[in-house]
């Protein structure tokens, strides 16, 4: 009898990541006295008033979360930004042990994070590996009143693409849930608004409007262009200057194929000489000055670095781009500009000079690379208008 009363309770505990409670021990056949000695002998330990874990099962984080549910009582659930990591919603982080609970059975123990609500509809609760856990939606909701929006927005884009939850189901819970001022309902609302996606035609027409209230010849839409043996269509072209404008919108450029179909299309058209521009609902709502005037001085097919001197690309200081530009002749005149074993550059003679070199001694040239050592430069003290030589230290006088 005992034997089976045993291994009863280890299939049990194994569900339940090795913790059970009084009550279902009970339900087995333990006694009180039973269950008491087992703890003093070690057999079982206690995690929480009630709650306990058979001896040699291993601690881990599934544990004490099912630990704290079975503390909780049956409608006690994993929630917030332990619900999100159960869930592996992206940006959660490191998150304390939480539990939701009906209203007055809040669960009162040490490590344990506890909230209470009037309302967990059968809906709003799942389960993730055996553990009772509030759904994705209902938790998305509840982390908003811990998290930052920026954070929150992450977790649920990355539960779209998982296909773990719809902005259709976001609205809905959030109507239902909305009436009673639950925390976490203002930052879901401002973040469905954010997604909207509008018709395309709502999308074209707007962008027309855009460019012509800007003074912007309108561009012209459904283009077709076709580069090596692939067609694609531009959603606007401004074909004269090889410029293509897209409109991202989440209902068709979310999933892992679109991606992956998208990347491939701007990198052929790209690599044909197009520039591109793209923009999104939001871009044409909140920031449609930069929406008309990107497209305004958008360059003509190419890109930038097409016609950007490498001054500008670099971004080197002038005086730099100028000493590197005329090289030194040395005492054996083919013109390497070795002095100690250093390749050196003389300073331009167009610009004056107002003040020495802080040593005497040392190279009077901006010295490029060094094979006795590590360079080691001597700043000025403080900035003039005029160049002052900096020399390495390295170098013989």
């Amino acid at each position: 009898m005992r034997g089976r009363t045993d291994h009863a309770l280890a299939e049990l505990a194994r569900s339940q990541f090795g913790s059970f409670t009084r009550d279902q021990a009970n339900r087995l056949g333990f006694t009180r006295s039973t269950i008491g000695w087992r703890v003093e002998t070690g057999r079982w330990q206690e995690l929480h008033p009630g709650v306990f874990a058979v001896a040699g099962s291993e601690p881990s984080r599934n544990q004490a979360l099912m630990a704290a549910c079975l503390l909780g009582g049956e409608n006690t659930v994993v929630a917030r930004r332990a619900a999100a990591a159960l869930w592996d919603l992206r940006g959660v982080g490191p998150a304390p042990v939480e539990v939701l609970s009906d209203r007055w059975r809040r669960v009162q123990a040490r490590g344990i994070r506890a909230h209470e609500s009037k309302q967990i509809d059968p809906v709003d609760r799942s389960c993730v590996h055996g553990i009772p856990v509030t759904s994705v939606s209902r938790t998305l909701i509840d982390c908003g009143a811990d998290l930052h929006a920026y954070r929150v927005g992450e977790m649920l884009d990355d539960a779209r693409r998982r296909g773990l939850v719809s902005l259709g189901e976001m609205a809905r819970r959030v109507d239902a849930l909305g009436a009673s001022g639950r925390d976490g309902i203002g930052v879901m609302r401002q973040l469905l608004v954010d997604r909207e996606a509008p018709p395309a035609s709502v999308f074209e027409r707007r962008l027309l409007r855009l460019l012509q209230a800007a003074g912007l010849a309108p561009p012209a839409t459904g283009w077709k262009v076709a580069i090596a043996g692939d067609a694609y269509t531009l959603d606007f072209a401004y074909p004269d200057r090889r410029l293509c404008i897209e409109a991202d919108s989440e209902a068709f450029h979310l999933d892992l194929a679109a991606f992956h179909r998208d990347r491939r299309r701007q990198n052929a058209l790209v690599l044909a000489g197009w520039t591109m521009l793209r923009f999104t609902w939001k871009d044409m709502t909140a920031r449609p000055d930069t929406v008309t005037t990107q497209v305004r001085v958008a360059p003509q097919g190419g890109g930038l670095s097409a016609r950007c001197p490498p001054s500008r690309i670099l971004a080197l200081p002038v005086h730099v781009q100028r000493a590197q530009a005329t090289p030194k002749r040395d005492a054996l005149g083919d013109g390497q500009g070795r002095i100690g074993g250093c390749v050196s550059f003389t300073r331009p003679t167009t610009l004056p000079t107002t003040r020495r070199s802080r040593s005497s001694t040392a190279c009077s040239s901006l010295t490029t690379s060094c094979p006795v050592g590590p360079r080691r430069w001597s700043p000025p003290s403080r900035p003039t208008p005029a160049i002052r030589s900096r020399s390495c230290t390295m170098c013989p006088a």
